[in-house]
């Protein structure tokens, strides 16, 4: 590691020529200013790499082909010199106390694995304070409410957070087969499991533009389908033997459920559409269980948390399926 720099800061682009600057000079103006800069592109067909190269303090790394988010975070964080990594949309803007907070939390406990902050809208809305996960179902929803001070939480706002490099790849960091989307969730899933915390600090602000890039490089139907197909790999991955039962319940439910509702609908467009993208995620799980259980295998072989103490920070699902899938794991 780099002694010589405070943190390091890995910024993925795709195609980002209008948004990229807004996002170097923040950082540029940050009241710590020993920083390394790691710009991954992947592989834009824009000017993004022209703005980037006017930032001479900046490296480059250009990837031949679009790796998804996943694959592109990977390349950052193999080539950061720094313990502490920061990873930064490049569509999201920081305030230049941002690294000030978030460094002064996670080099504050051990334990901590992961820091990250709150998100704004440009007009100065909310835009995210983190997330959470339903169980049995998996399905993550935005946190609602804040204490005001430092929490744990299930997960930080993806768009800006930063880990500790050595605890990142020692439980894995995101999952590469993943791609785009849930990815983050289900890596501070990891880190939560394997007994480190997962810190907000509101304090830390951040401005977000918001699936800038996602919007303009994807489909409804894909998104929709690497959300549900990721979700259903993080919970066969994550949950304990007595957890995933019910979990697997849930899926065989809610799939008679779509079915049905398929039936009813005749050609309601957006059921159609979001059943295809469900169950060609299910098909592709099936078809990906081999790997998935060596998956399964190292996670449950790095937890230190069990799933009574991690499920209670998680929501409950309040549709009857659930409910009664619940109470075989309570």
């Amino acid at each position: 590691m780099n002694k010589d720099r405070d943190a390091t800061v890995v910024i993925l682009n795709r195609n980002g020529e209008k948004i990229i600057e807004r996002c170097l000079s923040s950082i540029m103006a940050q009241t710590i200013k020993n920083l390394e800069i790691i710009v991954v592109d992947n592989n834009s067909t824009d000017r993004s790499n022209e703005i980037i190269k006017a930032f001479p303090s900046v490296k480059l790394i250009i990837n031949k082909s679009n790796l998804g988010f996943t694959g592109g975070n990977w390349v950052g964080i193999r080539n950061a010199s720094s313990e502490y990594v920061a990873f930064i949309n490049n569509d999201t803007a920081l305030d230049k106390d941002w690294m000030k907070h978030i460094l002064s939390i996670i080099i504050s406990d051990p334990i901590i694995g992961v820091v990250g902050g709150k998100v704004l809208k440009p007009d100065g809305s909310v835009d995210s304070i983190g997330g959470c996960i339903y169980y049995p179902s998996g399905r993550q929803f935005d946190r609602r409410y804040e204490s005001g001070g430092i929490e744990d939480v299930v997960a930080v706002p993806g768009s800006a957070f930063m880990v500790k490099k050595s605890v990142a790849l020692k439980v894995g960091f995101l999952d590469i087969d993943f791609f785009m989307l849930y990815d983050e969730v289900d890596f501070f899933w990891r880190l939560r499991l394997a007994g480190y915390r997962c810190v907000y600090f509101p304090k830390a602000l951040s401005w977000h533009l918001h699936s800038y890039t996602f919007s303009r490089e994807w489909t409804y139907f894909i998104g929709t389908y690497f959300l549900i197909r990721n979700m259903m790999w993080s919970n066969l991955k994550n949950l304990d033997n007595k957890h995933l039962i019910p979990y697997v319940l849930f899926e065989i439910s809610f799939s008679m459920k779509l079915i049905a509702k398929l039936l009813l609908s005749g050609n309601d467009k957006n059921v159609n559409r979001y059943a295809k993208a469900y169950f060609i995620a299910v098909a592709k799980t099936l078809l990906s269980m081999k790997t998935l259980y060596q998956k399964r295998r190292y996670v449950q072989s790095i937890r230190k948390v069990q799933d009574t103490i991690l499920l209670k920070e998680h929501a409950r699902n309040d549709d009857i399926f659930s409910k009664l899938f619940g109470l075989i794991s309570s």
